[in-house]
């Protein structure tokens, strides 16, 4: 089945659609970090019953129990990686895949300690955009060794990284204290500013500030299809092209911002943790999601199904 809109096979659809672009050309588009993307790498992600946890499945527990008290959105790339080849065979090679993940983060915390990540630690190492936001948490009888990864991609990281030199492990796994002295640094060192989204060109923004528009255009209008998105990015000046916006919903779909309602259509779930700040707009894009709601009430309701329940899932 082909893609279709849901706004322009009538006139009141086209009227949301221009009211929405009306608003919307006068408004700023700001990066929101409230929340801190941290893509987790190094052992097993889960313990299995009679064996000890490796460090990122004790530091992954610890992060899980602290709650509200920690800013850090954690993402896995097995997860991210499965979801991406069940859409998508083209998306198969896992080394692109998690450069691209890692490109989404604000930092990269690497627990070097298993043959995956020490893999992972020469891709990262050699590539300018992720090395210095990686921040190593290295087992001491690991850090103190002398070998190829110590001297090389780990010894990189520490004079690179804004997140400093790595941080030592020590003692037993499970609610370790440098896991505190890890979030803390993240914390501390991840960026803060939220400047204006400048698209003078689909070039010169990045992959996470295009993500916040289109998650932000998602939330205005409530439930969108990809060919109603893309007319109101043409519209707005913020062309992409038709493959890269279904690279970006993969990865909306991944971390949850959105879910697929049919065939091409989309549902706004949660702006974290890639969200758009839209100011001046004066209120009215409260009003228009409404207008939104009651267009799809009428005309296309079960889109609007388990709105609530898939909200608090």
């Amino acid at each position: 089945m082909e893609h279709e809109s849901l706004l322009q096979k009538d006139a009141v659809g086209k009227d949301l659609l221009e009211k929405t672009l009306g608003v919307l050309k006068d408004c700023a588009f700001k990066l929101d970090r409230t929340r801190i993307s941290v893509f987790v790498c190094g052992g097993r992600p889960k313990t299995k019953a009679g064996q000890s946890p490796s460090w990122r499945a004790a530091f992954l527990e610890w992060i899980r129990n602290q709650g509200d008290a920690s800013r850090l959105e954690v993402l896995l790339a097995e997860k991210a990686y499965d979801a991406a080849i069940q859409s998508d065979r083209g998306f198969l090679n896992i080394s692109e895949f998690e450069e691209t993940l890692a490109d989404l983060s604000d930092c990269v915390l690497l627990f070097p300690e298993s043959a995956g990540s020490y893999a992972e630690a020469g891709v990262f190492a050699s590539n300018v955009k992720i090395s210095y936001k990686v921040l190593v948490a290295n087992d001491a009888s690991h850090h103190n060794a002398s070998s190829f990864l110590s001297r090389g991609p780990l010894h990189a990281f520490g004079s690179k990284s804004r997140f400093c030199q790595p941080i030592v492990l020590l003692e037993e796994k499970i609610n370790n204290p440098a896991f505190e002295t890890i979030r803390q640094r993240i914390e501390e060192n991840a960026l803060r500013n939220r400047k204006t989204i400048s698209w003078t060109s689909a070039v010169d923004v990045d992959l996470r500030e295009k993500l916040a528009i289109v998650v932000a255009l998602i939330r205005t209008a409530v439930v969108l299809s990809e060919v109603d998105l893309l007319y109101l990015l043409e519209e707005l000046d913020l062309s992409i092209t038709h493959q890269e916006c279904q690279q970006m919903l993969r990865i909306l779909l991944m971390f949850k911002q959105v879910e697929r309602r049919a065939n091409g259509i989309f549902r706004y779930l949660t702006g974290n943790p890639f969200q758009a700040i839209i100011e001046g707009a004066g209120g009215k894009l409260t009003g228009l999601s409404a207008s939104y709601r009651e267009y799809y009430m009428e005309r296309f309701p079960k889109l609007l199904e388990r709105e609530e329940s898939s909200e608090a899932e």
